[in-house]
């Protein structure tokens, strides 16, 4: 992939990120996805840069979601903000395009013309297929507290979200929440593991 024609061209590894976007996208057109909008893992990233909630159960229809919000206390009232990233999203339908900016708007309105919609075909998304969270460039966050906003149809809400953190290799899993449900905010805060230890029995008198 050529550089820019530019007096300073971008970093390499952003022409590189640039070219392998417009890789992806020529094969998800070739295989008929091009309503879908893919998005890469990070190419330079560190701990604690990147964020994500999954599906952690299956849904019926695709998935919808309304916001999310990530914060950096537990109390769910510092929230940090950075470029949406998704799994894919729906970017033609009788109702317009539904991308991943509409998790993040601010909007938190029910009805499923103004969330965003998981492109995972007619028979639904399978467990964990799906995604959705925030790229921070050059901040690193430990999020304590995610707030979702699902859907209230039936069929397009996970009853299990799962949250992830990029932590400069791989996605690593941070915590399961079970039992959600559509139609209001979800504050989840992360409550970190307890540690237990086996201690000898005390020593008779």
């Amino acid at each position: 992939c050529p550089a820019p024609l530019a007096a300073m061209p971008p970093p390499f590894w952003q022409r590189l990120r640039r070219c392998r976007l417009a890789g992806l996208v020529a094969a998800a057109t070739a295989l008929g996805g091009g309503d879908a909008q893919p998005t890469l893992p990070p190419v330079i990233r560190v701990d604690g840069q990147q964020w994500r909630i999954r599906n952690g159960a299956p849904t019926s229809s695709f998935w919808a979601v309304q916001e999310v919000e990530f914060h950096a206390t537990s109390t769910c009232d510092d929230q940090k903000r950075g470029a949406p990233l998704a799994s894919s999203s729906v970017g033609s339908s009788p109702s317009g395009s539904h991308d991943m900016s509409l998790a993040f708007d601010g909007l938190a309105r029910r009805g499923l013309l103004t969330a965003w919609w998981a492109d995972c075909g007619a028979d639904g998304c399978g467990a964990l297929e799906q995604w959705i969270g925030q790229d921070y460039e050059a901040s690193e966050y430990q999020m304590k507290c995610v707030r979702v906003f699902q859907a209230e149809e039936l069929g397009h809400f996970t009853t299990i979200i799962v949250l992830e953190r990029w932590n400069g290799s791989g996605w690593a899993h941070e915590q399961t929440f079970p039992g959600a449900y559509g139609g209001f905010f979800l504050n989840l805060p992360v409550i970190p593991l307890a540690k237990w230890r086996l201690l000898p029995p005390p020593a008779p008198p």
